[in-house]
């Protein structure tokens, strides 16, 4: 849609991936233009009064911001995390004057994980489990014989998380960030006794130190730039 295209995420992807490709991903998970929440449901505003600003987030004028919801099989919404982004790279913008991440009822995000509604299109296929929904998307531009989901923190992944549910009888792929080795280790050897199919993979920690806090997107975005370089 239009509004995949607006975002800053979409062009930069653009740059390493044909636009057609990069639209019909985005568009499978059903990302959009993000909007300012300018009162959120949260912790701090238990009530449903909340309210969206029609003008989508732009910090200094330039940067549209990217929204990512959390979608269950039946198609439900359970959240909508937006996040701002640059154009000229895929990890979000910090520290500047409305860069923050906003979620749309944020108390409902349990009930699925990002890209959850793409499990029943491919029911054979490997599930790749990464943290931040942008490495979603690049994940799933880069090897699309997964279908990525994100769990949006790496805490998120556990065996009373309501979302794994879904998960059942699937074969588990999980790319941890490089500084949250000791989380999803904890993660894989929960859901190995739940009765999951758990395959660790230690790419990350393979090229990046911890303190790097890389994740899987860095090292696909890096070969997809040598691969760039070649052509």
């Amino acid at each position: 849609t239009a509004e995949v295209e607006e975002t800053n995420l979409f062009r930069y992807l653009c740059r390493l991936w044909n636009a057609a490709k990069v639209r019909k991903v985005m568009e499978a998970y059903k990302v959009g233009r993000g909007h300012y929440i300018s009162r959120p449901r949260s912790k701090g505003n238990d009530t449903d009064e909340w309210c969206m600003n029609p003008q989508p987030l732009c910090i200094q004028g330039t940067t549209v911001a990217t929204s990512f919801p959390s979608i269950d099989a039946a198609g439900n919404v359970h959240a909508v995390k937006i996040i701002p982004y640059p154009d000229d790279d895929h990890h979000r913008i910090k520290g500047r004057p409305g860069a923050d991440i906003y979620w749309i009822k944020p108390e409902q995000n349990p009930g699925a994980y990002f890209g959850t509604h793409l499990l029943q299109l491919n029911a054979s296929a490997p599930v790749a489990i990464v943290e931040s929904e942008k490495s979603a998307i690049i994940g799933s531009l880069f090897a699309p014989e997964y279908v990525w989901l994100a769990t949006a923190g790496a805490t998120n992944l556990n065996a009373k998380h309501p979302g794994l549910k879904a998960l059942e009888g699937r074969s588990l792929h999980l790319f941890p960030d490089a500084d949250k080795l000791k989380e999803r280790r904890s993660a894989a050897d929960d859901l190995r006794a739940a009765g999951f199919s758990v395959h660790f993979r230690n790419e990350v920690m393979g090229r990046y130190p911890a303190e790097a806090k890389c994740d899987i997107a860095d090292l696909m975005i890096k070969e997809k730039e040598y691969e760039k370089e070649w052509e």
